[in-house]
């Protein structure tokens, strides 16, 4: 059973365990607090600290109302926070959106290139995409070929890029890269990249990227990649990591997104096999920085149910620090005001993967991460700090627009303070 198999099982689990309780007596209230509770999972939310008794019966029934009606909108007011009774009866702090954007956007093109998987769920959020052209940014959403090599994807992104930066006022693009759409950005303008036995060409297309800020992107790799490896090339092992990618060992890999998509396994492999620690130093000595290019990047700190055990403090402190004029003050999010990033199930089978990374003399220890990529391994460049977001937070996914309810980080105004940031990186 693939992960949406076993999310739905799940869900109909809970749906008994309603039934079970109502059968066995349970108290309207409590059932009702069960379900706005199932609510919460639908949402990608989690309950921080569940006051069932903050609100009466007849308020509970109007905001599972809502629910019921409106979907996950329902529990977000206009300017994108969370509603004052789901604020209280869930426990949040339901901060102001985290970031002051200045509305003033860079006068070149914005590429914001897609991650390894195309599938919508797991890409750039196209609302968040029109969102920002509404503010005035040039902003354009490439989606690469799923799951191909770095050679194919640069291609198609160095077609864009061209195209873009022909029309541009300035000649030229800026590039952000989500996961590993990152590194696909770095080898198609690296002069031992994509383009390195035509120097010239290689010349004239690092030109035309000003900029390229990555976000959760596993430079260093991710030891999720092994593991994925691991349990494909073990006859018989079935673990939740399989079925989290969606991998038949003996029919291949089957989107579970768009049920019937089959892709190559072997090419799936391929990818994977190239994004482990050890197969990215490799990389990363060969595909230097282009000189022409500013690299920035950006990486995202989660916890399970939200709680500050793995990571813990020191770590986090240690792979965060050190960052230069950070766009969110993560320590003060984080550390001072405790306000921590709740995990999306989706990521709970390889967050155990990505809180190891590797370090200069080859051991391995203990890493904060996004739930997909530890944060050692997301620097790259001018290293613009952490975010309270795990990994698809960072591109407004699971369809999650709006201030997180626990840490008031917001895809939207976040992209729109980096695209402000952006324009201060073209000529005056």
């Amino acid at each position: 059973m693939n992960f949406v198999g076993n999310l739905r099982a799940a869900l109909l689990a809970t749906a008994l365990l309603f039934a079970a309780l109502l059968a066995g007596g349970c108290a309207p209230e409590e059932a009702l607090c069960l379900e706005l509770v199932a609510s919460l999972r639908r949402c990608d939310l989690q309950a921080a600290d569940l006051q069932c008794d903050a609100l009466s019966y007849g308020e509970k029934s109007a905001l599972l109302g809502d629910v019921d009606a409106g979907g996950c909108a329902a529990l977000r007011r206009e300017d994108g926070r969370v509603r004052e009774d789901a604020c209280a009866m869930f426990g949040w702090d339901c901060p102001e959106a985290l970031g002051t954007p200045t509305g003033f956007a860079p006068a070149s093109p914005v590429l914001y290139v897609s991650g390894i998987d195309a599938a919508p769920i797991f890409d750039w959020n196209t609302e968040l995409i029109a969102f920002l052209q509404r503010r005035g940014v040039d902003a354009r959403h490439v989606a690469l070929p799923p799951w191909s090599s770095a050679e194919e994807r640069a291609t198609v992104l160095g077609a864009e890029v061209s195209r873009a930066a022909t029309a541009s006022p300035t000649g030229r693009v800026h590039l952000v890269c989500w996961a590993v759409g990152g590194i696909d950005c770095r080898y198609l303008v690296s002069p031992g990249g994509l383009l390195a036995e035509q120097p010239d060409a290689q010349g004239l297309m690092a030109q035309a990227v000003l900029s390229i800020t990555t976000l959760g992107t596993p430079h260093r790799g991710t030891y999720v990649a092994t593991a994925a490896l691991l349990a494909a090339d073990t006859p018989g092992l079935d673990t939740p990591l399989t079925e989290f990618l969606g991998l038949d060992l003996d029919e291949g890999l089957e989107r579970f997104i768009e049920p019937g998509l089959m892709l190559d396994l072997e090419g799936v492999r391929a990818q994977l096999h190239r994004l482990q620690p050890s197969e990215m130093a490799r990389f990363n000595e060969r595909v230097v920085d282009a000189d022409e290019v500013s690299y920035r990047s950006v990486a995202g700190v989660s916890y399970a149910l939200g709680q500050p055990y793995a990571p813990g403090r020191e770590v986090v402190a240690r792979d965060c620090g050190a960052s230069s004029d950070p766009l969110v003050d993560f320590a003060r999010v984080d550390f001072e005001q405790g306000r921590r990033d709740a995990l999306t199930e989706l990521l709970v089978t390889t967050s155990a993967h990505a809180g190891r990374t590797l370090v200069v003399d080859g051991a391995t220890r203990v890493a904060a991460s996004d739930g997909m990529i530890p944060v050692p391994s997301a620097r790259w460049g001018v290293f613009r700090g952490c975010l309270p977001a795990d990994h698809y937070d960072l591109v407004g996914q699971l369809a999650d627009l709006g201030a997180d309810p626990s840490t008031g980080f917001d895809a939207k105004q976040f992209h729109w303070a980096l695209a402000a940031d952006l324009a201060l990186e073209e000529p005056r």
